[in-house]
């Protein structure tokens, strides 16, 4: 089907471009199914949390791919150098940016060589 109008033409790129055109994500998962939420689980503890100072860390969100508002606030944290990698293997599961109430979160610390989620590293039990 041909748009009638040249304009629908341009109007049809346009949208296809800002939803990200027909490209389909990368790793998208079946979450139809009755285990879903559980099988898949994007945890920061399998990215590297090695660090030596605060801003080797970045905050990312953890929990069920199935479950968009589980995984969309950032709840744990991992070495800078590992979120392409993290972002690889989220990359076209939808985070309804704006849609999920996230908690005032803390910002990423490098606690005893570990990137931590934490107020402070006292809490992570590693002052």
């Amino acid at each position: 089907m041909s748009p009638s109008h040249p304009w629908m033409a341009v109007l049809t790129l346009g949208f296809a471009a800002c939803v990200g055109g027909t490209e389909a994500p990368k790793n998208q998962v079946n979450c139809s199914g009755p285990d879903a939420a559980t099988q898949h689980v994007v945890l920061a503890s399998k990215y590297d949390q090695s660090c030596k100072v605060d801003s080797d860390c970045v905050a990312v969100g953890e929990g069920s791919l199935c479950e968009p508002c589980a995984w969309a606030c950032t709840s744990a944290s991992i070495n800078a150098k590992a979120l392409a990698q993290y972002q690889e293997d989220t990359d076209g599961h939808d985070t309804l940016d704006g849609s999920c109430i996230c908690p005032v979160e803390p910002k990423p610390l490098c606690c005893g060589g570990t990137c931590s989620f934490v107020l402070s590293c006292s809490d992570a039990g590693t002052d």
